[in-house]
């Protein structure tokens, strides 16, 4: 209702819904509690949420905009090797990043399990906890876990087999397993959103994410739960946070063009912030407070046309 009273059409739009003269939309009817179609004019500003890479790679859909003078932003999907290597360089953010190989080879996975007893292997274009494998070295062998299988007693080349099995890719990123601070004896990650407003990125929200000893991801569909922020916001140096994701919206953007939003997951090893990932396509967050406050600074960057073209 935000955006209505305040005379503005928020609708949503698939690449087939795309025509010369108009586009198809989806919108949400108030009254009628549900989502209505109707052929719409072409909106003053985008903002992509294509759920798949795949569909990114098309490059029709920004040509038609960008013939039409409409400006998109959240252009695609981050690249977690290109974010690692832009904060690796960063005078600031490099300070807060976990010790990380970029690019997947036998040799890089052996050196890593030498210097660290556990590292994770990431698909660069995974997303979700997906594409993602844990690995321990103990007991003169290696133990390989998914977010929903495990291997024990692997040797070297038994779980290179496995691994390529698994076809992982090779702009994974391989990261040491960082340890984790921990609430009442569940390892915990925050998720941070951060919008785009007064001309520099901000916190709009914090949630705190867990998980069960013996899990390799917090995230809640891969069996990771929420835990309230208040009760670790104590530990929180929240100055500190603010600062990186402003360095890093500013980075973001003058590499992928202008970010409206975005999140970034971030651990916390003896208090100080560890930087695993940030995210282009936020999801949406089981904390209301927050899904609120995000559709009010969303709706605000459409109304005062925030969208930097310098970027």
């Amino acid at each position: 209702m935000h955006a209505n009273s305040r005379g503005i059409l928020c609708y949503v739009f698939t690449l087939n819904g795309i025509f010369d003269s108009y586009l198809k939309g989806f919108y949400f009817d108030f009254h009628a509690h549900k989502w209505l179609t109707k052929e719409v004019s072409f909106p003053n500003l985008v903002y992509n949420r294509l759920p798949r890479r795949e569909e990114e790679v098309c490059p029709s859909w920004r040509l038609f905009f960008a013939k039409k003078n409409i400006p998109i932003f959240n252009r695609q999907f981050f690249n977690k090797s290109v974010v690692h290597k832009l904060l690796e360089d960063h005078p600031v953010l490099r300070g807060f990043l976990p010790n990380t190989k970029i690019g997947f080879s036998s040799d890089g996975l052996f050196s890593m399990l030498e210097t660290h007893s556990s590292i994770y292997i990431k698909d660069s274009n995974g997303s979700k906890g997906n594409g993602i494998f844990f690995i321990v070295k103990k007991d003169g062998g290696y133990l390989l876990k998914t977010p929903h299988e495990e291997f024990k007693h692997l040797t070297f080349d038994r779980l290179l087999d496995q691994l390529y099995f698994f076809s992982v890719a090779r702009d994974s990123l391989i990261q040491e397993a960082v340890d984790c601070d921990e609430r009442n004896g569940y390892r915990f990650d925050l998720r941070v959103l951060a919008n785009y407003a007064g001309k520099r990125h901000s916190i709009t929200g914090i949630g705190v994410r867990a998980a069960n000893s013996g899990q390799i991801v917090t995230h809640v569909p891969n069996g990771g739960f929420v835990i309230p922020y208040d009760s670790i916001s104590s530990d929180i140096n929240n100055s500190e946070l603010e600062a990186i994701v402003s360095h890093t919206g500013d980075l973001l953007s003058r590499t992928y063009g202008f970010i409206g939003e975005f999140s970034m997951d971030i651990g916390f090893r003896h208090s100080r912030p560890i930087i695993f990932e940030a995210n282009s396509k936020p999801m949406i967050f089981d904390e209301n407070e927050i899904q609120l406050k995000r559709v009010e600074k969303l709706i605000n960057l459409l109304d005062e046309n925030q969208v930097r073209s310098d970027y």
